[in-house]
């Protein structure tokens, strides 16, 4: 048994060399100036074309690792369109062996050259291991940190390239034309500005469908048209680019990296080319994504790989918009890749969409927010907010976008985000009250009396109103002056992190969702009566009222998960109103 083992092993070796040194693959050292050869691509339709081309040079270490092919493309078609945006990984062809993939190019140039990535660099693209266990992750924030913020986000909403093309004179890789549909011009542009640092091309082009004009029976080929789709629905996004080779069931293609994100679970689909655009910079193909056939596992510097058959999922999302400023609802449903690092880019895309179809609200409204997220292995993070007046919207998209970017980035484990389902009440009037004053019956009080709070709010554009509130003294508070803050929701986050700052720092995944689970209802009025009870949290238990030597003893224990904090008497009352701003009172608290 060992001994067949060893012979097939010897037989695959032996397979490989033949097929490199004598069979269907060009050595850069059999190439010199002036061979002939073919560059096959799809100009039109799902038709793959061989355009005449002939070798200009090779030039050997470009870049780290890096050697390049310039070729010269042959024949007037060629010369009035010039090397275009989705060729790349058009394969080139010399004397019948395959030389590697078109892949770079001069802009404002008068001649069609062009740069040839080898193969023997691009078949180096591979992996063995499963694409779940190493998709690359994006994490900008170390375990017991702080929860990340909006600023946070807007890092993740611009990604940056892992890896940079070196190539000579200013040669500059062929951007990936990714196609999109659905989107207006300004979502197309937001898209296109967050994804600058890419060698990439935004380009408004038509939703993928069946065509009767392709066969049943079509199938990816060497020269074919790839797409791969990063959105699909009711929105969507597609990067286009051509097939260099396929050997076996594995396919390679582009000769350079879409996004570089290493190990990744992108769907593989076949494409059609409506119309290659001729430009005085550098043309670029038209298409659309025709359907899948399989997935790219590895997006490297020299080509992105993958394979046929297995498809891989994508996040679903649905997102309903309900007016009652306009008339009509909407819902929306879209599909969204799961790369940890292009994720948040895409579907920020996508939910622009939403609101160049549904329409931007006006400023004079208010907007209730319900989101529920499906994390596999968790229970549904379910939550619901109000919101009001000019930035509302922002606000409203910082309720879903933060928890997703802070749960898919976490420092703890990878999670798989099977779902988001996003509802949007759009509701005439600017539900937003501002607490104008607040005032006490008294000033001296004993433990265990109640403080009668009067409140005075002012709505927008309303009549002042004013209600009033009962907050019991705990029996066990020290005499002398206490501080009783009534404020907003987001004050009293700000005070809650200062105060209790281990409940900003969770621990694991789970940790993470129960903060999120715990937001604060913008329409409640807060009173924070500020006791300022010492205590500790171990690992996350927290233990209010403990004697300050044991506090002083385990604080200062480095084996011990410990965070010391301040407890506050905390009362919350809804509203009805989307409550702002803040009053300080000081009370005093006379003990017999």
């Amino acid at each position: 048994m060992r001994r067949a083992s060893f012979l097939w092993t010897v037989f695959l070796v032996l397979a490989a060399g033949r097929a490199w040194g004598d069979g269907p693959y060009m050595k850069l050292d059999d190439l010199h100036a002036g061979m002939k050869g073919v560059v096959r691509t799809v100009l039109t339709g799902v038709k793959v074309e061989d355009i005449p081309l002939e070798v200009v040079d090779v030039m050997r270490r470009v870049g780290p690792d890096k050697d390049v092919v310039i070729v010269r493309l042959l024949g007037d078609r060629i010369k009035e369109l010039g090397v275009a945006r989705g060729m790349s990984g058009s394969p080139v062809y010399v004397d019948g062996k395959l030389v590697g993939a078109l892949s770079s190019a001069w802009r404002f140039v008068r001649e069609p050259i062009a740069g040839v990535t080898p193969i023997d660099s691009m078949m180096k693209v591979r992996t063995n291991e499963p694409a779940k266990e190493k998709v690359a992750s994006a994490v900008t924030w170390r375990p017991g940190e702080t929860i990340p913020s909006q600023r946070f986000i807007e890092r993740m909403l611009n990604p940056t390239p892992a890896f940079t093309f070196i190539g000579p004179a200013n040669m500059t890789t062929l951007q990936t034309p990714i196609s999109v549909s659905g989107l207006s011009k300004t979502s197309a542009s937001l898209l296109s500005e967050h994804l600058r640092a890419f060698d990439v091309a935004v380009v408004e082009g038509g939703a993928g469908a069946p065509r009767a004009d392709v066969p049943a029976d079509f199938k990816l080929e060497p020269g074919g048209t790839l797409c791969i789709p990063l959105v699909r629905g009711d929105f969507e996004a597609s990067a286009l680019g051509t097939v260099t080779e396929i050997a076996g069931n594995r396919v390679y293609g582009f000769g350079h990296p879409l996004f570089g994100n290493g190990v990744v679970e992108y769907p593989l689909a076949t494409g059609y080319i409506h119309i290659v655009v001729p430009t005085e910079e550098m043309s670029f193909k038209l298409g659309s994504v025709l359907r899948p056939v399989g997935s790219i596992t590895v997006d490297q510097a020299s080509a992105v790989a993958g394979e046929l058959g297995k498809i891989p999922e994508m996040m679903k999302v649905v997102f309903d918009v309900k007016r009652r400023d306009l008339v009509g609802d909407s819902r929306f449903n879209f599909d969204v890749v799961k790369d940890p690092r292009m994720m948040l880019t895409f579907l920020n895309a996508a939910i622009g969409g939403v609101l160049d179809v549904s329409g931007k609200p006006d400023t004079d409204v208010k907007i209730v927010q319900r989101v529920t997220m499906d994390v596999e292995g968790y229970p549904p993070l379910e939550m619901e907010e109000v919101f009001g007046g000019p930035q509302a919207p922002v606000d409203a998209f910082a309720t879903f976008v933060i928890p997703f970017g802070t749960i898919l980035h976490n420092p703890y484990a990878r999670v798989n985000i099977r779902s988001l389902h996003v509802s949007t009440e759009v509701i005439p009037g600017d539900p937003r009250a501002v607490i104008r004053s607040a005032e006490t019956d008294k000033t001296d009080y004993r433990p265990g009396e109640d403080i009668d709070v009067r409140v005075t709010f002012q709505p927008f554009r309303g009549k002042i109103f004013i209600r009033h509130y009962k907050i019991k003294i705990p029996l066990d508070v020290p005499g002398g002056a206490l501080m009783l803050l009534v404020c907003d929701a987001v004050t009293d986050e700000r005070m809650e992190s200062r105060e209790m700052p281990h409940r900003f720092r969770p621990e694991d995944v789970q940790g993470i969702m129960e903060f999120f689970r715990r937001s604060r209802p913008t329409t409640d009025v807060v009173f924070r009566l500020s006791r300022q009870l010492p205590g500790l949290a171990v690992k996350g238990r927290e233990m209010p009222g403990l004697p300050g030597s044991v506090i002083s003893v385990l604080g200062k224990e480095p084996s011990m998960e410990v965070s010391p904090f301040l407890t506050s008497v905390i009362r919350r009352e809804p509203t009805g109103f989307v409550v702002v701003g803040e009053q300080e009172l000081e009370i005093n608290v006379i003990k017999d």
